[in-house]
């Protein structure tokens, strides 16, 4: 069959495969690992390609086929299961998310549009697309001197999941320190052995590698805002329903409420399953797509190391696990980057394709909707200003899409969220408050990122805050030469400005950083700004080149020299953020991967407190369970981070009035049950919320003896008044 066809053999190919996987499943036969690549296709995928097929007039590349594919099925599968949600209650179907319903369903979408560009003929090309995945490509692969390379990210990915999951079970992280190692030999391996054409593939491998890393070394969730978001997930699982009335902005969230069952129902896995396997393969691709849009602008190697650099943070591996939400948006994000910025979507006719990805941004996190659209505005009002107008390559990309960008949005919360602009008119407030009055304090960060408390710090993490601080430069010193010397790309620099000032007002403003989270406004910058670390560190080496005039720095290759300076610094940068090199010197361990066991049994009462104000026991998330089993419709009594993390997620209690957070001095037998943790119990203090963080046990020690202990698991306790 014809090249211009080969999207039928893949979609009935697929489609077929899912329906043996359907028989097999009412036949109740088990082929779960034999399921689950067919389903990742038929979910991830399919849709999305075959949307691409209808919107994308041009041939693109096989790296931007893939990832718009994955991107619009995202889409896809929100719209059919929102569509769905709706329309089969009014049939009379009280739970129209089941698996057969939306199987059913999506697999009927998908085979009329099969059908319709079939027929249609909408396929046909009148050149050869530019790449494409093929059998004789895959041998040609095999036989190269670079595919070992590519390879070594295969089963460096493979050990490092392995080791996490190990060092859950028997409570040793000897062979996650020796993943990291290994890890750290990515830039070179990159730069200097591997093929740039492999390059988006290497880098999907690392940015798994450094997700799972984190995800599998505790058993269950961990963070902050992940319990609340699995309590919206899990009901939705449960009820197999999607109740749109609760007024919270998660509820809103289509990729905490309808995304993320539909992997959980069509792979029979649970919600914290899908957050730390599903969600982390997904999120994997934004270091693919920073590349493939910075690589637009820069060469290969600059667009290598700023994706680097972004995976090298830690809020990428350490924060962004617990925030499933925002992994989703930020995939939408970079996908209408690449079309901002890419040569492929010069024309009109592709503003229907970042139409579509705006909606999925809308649809995914209404913190990063927000910014985004701040961004936006800013990045074209001083494109008009340096350039006197639009760029010719952002068609597509101009206030027309900003103002639907806005309409989606307002819609959307408006239909789900009673009060849309509460948020932003909180966060107005609190910057106003911190400008005029006596504000807010700055957020620890951003004092660290103006160079506040470095002499208190020990020795290594001064290491790491010079680290950051050249990094910080570089990326400065980046934006201002591509204002002063580019002047092909007003678009990307305009951006770049817009994304500089962000951080700028996180540091200076400690209100806009402590509502929206400095580390995370850093984070989100960096996906606009990573490329321009490597510029600025050539920037400088010119500089230095030129204002010393030495006659041996003159042969220096500044190119040369300055992949060398970013390889250093991606090595110190990624041992510090990982935990590495605080463990190896044996200060105080960060990271919880490699740190916690040591952390949960220092000497230091503080440390240990610390360790479990991050991490919740098997015993803690079991004895949520029993809550969320036995103890429905009575008042639950536990401390602060408990009310707002486990008991809130594993427990289903949400945003209910049932829970109640235990304050010093109050009359706890007031109140149907009493919940204590690992840390309530064995540490003896009670994490409560205001100028201290905790209260002692034995504050409360008169109570509980006169309250009846009736579920004891060995670390998590439950009491009856």
């Amino acid at each position: 069959m014809k090249s211009n066809n080969r999207y039928l053999i893949y979609s009935i190919s697929i489609q077929l495969a899912m329906f043996g996987v359907f028989l097999a499943r009412y036949a109740k036969l088990n082929f779960s690992y034999f399921e689950y690549p067919i389903i990742i296709l038929f979910l991830k995928f399919l849709p999305g390609y075959l949307i691409l097929k209808l919107v994308i007039k041009n041939e693109i590349p096989v790296t931007h086929k893939i990832l718009f594919s994955v991107g619009l099925s995202l889409l896809c599968l929100m719209i059919f299961g929102t569509s769905i949600n709706f329309l089969l209650p009014i049939l009379g179907l009280n739970r129209p998310l089941s698996f057969l319903n939306m199987y059913v369903f999506i697999s009927s979408i998908l085979f009329a549009i099969t059908i319709w560009l079939w027929v249609g003929k909408t396929h046909t090309r009148k050149n050869r697309e530019p790449s494409s995945i093929s059998i004789k490509r895959f041998l040609n692969f095999l036989k190269s001197s670079t595919s070992i390379y590519v390879f070594y990210f295969l089963v460096l990915l493979v050990f490092t999941a392995l080791s996490s999951y190990f060092s859950q079970l028997y409570i040793t992280n000897i062979f996650v320190i020796f993943s990291v190692i290994f890890l750290l030999l990515s830039p070179l391996i990159l730069i200097y052995k591997v093929d740039s054409k492999y390059y988006p593939i290497c880098l999907f491998f690392i940015g798994l590698t450094l997700l799972l890393y984190t995800t599998l070394s505790a058993k269950y969730l961990s963070g902050a805002d992940i319990f609340r978001e699995y309590y919206f997930t899990n009901r939705v699982v449960l009820d197999s329903y999607w109740d749109p009335s609760i007024e919270t902005n998660l509820n809103a969230m289509l990729s905490l409420t309808i995304l993320a069952p539909i992997f959980s129902k069509f792979m029979e896995i649970s919600p914290t399953t899908v957050f730390k396997v599903i969600f982390p393969i997904l999120y994997s691709l934004v270091p693919v797509g920073i590349f493939t849009m910075a690589k637009e602008h820069f060469d290969k190697k600059k667009a290598l190391l700023g994706s680097l650099f972004f995976m090298f943070f830690f809020t990428f591996f350490s924060t962004m696990p617990s925030l499933a939400r925002q992994q989703i948006a930020e995939l939408f994000l970079i996908l209408i980057l690449l079309v901002v910025f890419s040569k492929y979507y010069k024309n009109k006719s592709n503003f229907l394709l970042i139409s579509l990805l705006g909606l999925g941004l809308v649809f995914s996190h209404y913190g990063i909707y927000y910014l985004t659209v701040f961004v936006f505005i800013f990045s074209l009002l001083l494109n008009r200003l340096l350039s006197k107008g639009i760029h010719k390559n952002s068609s597509v990309f101009n206030f027309k899409f900003i103002l639907i960008l806005i309409i989606f949005g307002y819609i959307w919360y408006l239909i789900v969220i009673p009060s849309p602009g509460e948020t932003i008119l909180d966060i107005g407030v609190r910057i106003l408050s911190s400008i005029f009055g006596p504000g807010e304090q700055h957020d620890p960060e951003a004092s660290y990122a103006m160079g506040r408390g470095f002499f208190g710090l020990t020795i290594w993490r001064q290491i790491k805050a010079i680290t950051q601080y050249f990094i910080q430069g570089f990326l400065a010193l980046g934006v201002i030469y591509i204002v002063l010397k580019s002047k092909k790309h007003s678009l990307y620099r305009s951006m770049s400005l817009a994304g500089l000032l962000i951080l700028i007002i996180s540091v200076l403003i400690p209100a806009f950083a402590g509502a929206l989270n400095m580390n995370r406004i850093y984070h989100y910058s960096l996906i606009i700004l990573s490329p321009l670390i490597a510029i600025g560190a050539y920037a400088f080496l010119k500089g230095v080149k030129k204002i010393l005039k030495i006659q041996n720095l003159q042969k220096i290759n500044a190119e040369r020299t300055m992949v060398i300076l970013c390889v250093l610094l991606l090595s110190f940068h990624l041992t510090f953020n990982t935990g590495l090199g605080y463990e190896l010197a044996g200060d105080t361990p960060i990271n919880d991967t490699i740190g916690r066991e040591k952390k949960r049994t220092h000497e230091d009462p503080e440390i240990r407190f610390q360790a479990y104000s991050s991490y919740r026991t098997p015993m803690d998330i079991r004895g949520a369970v029993w809550i969320s089993n036995y103890g429905r419709n009575q008042t639950i009594l536990s401390d602060w981070l408990n009310n707002r993390e486990t008991i809130y997620g594993y427990g289903m209690r949400g945003p209910s009035d049932t829970t109640h957070v235990l304050r010093e001095g109050e009359d706890i037998l007031q109140y149907d049950l009493i919940y204590l943790d690992y840390c309530n119990i064995n540490e003896g203090k009670i994490r409560v919320r205001g100028d201290r963080p905790y209260m002692e046990l034995e504050s409360i020690d008169n109570s509980l003896s006169r309250s009846s202990l009736i579920y004891n698991n060995g670390g998590s306790n439950i009491y009856k008044p």
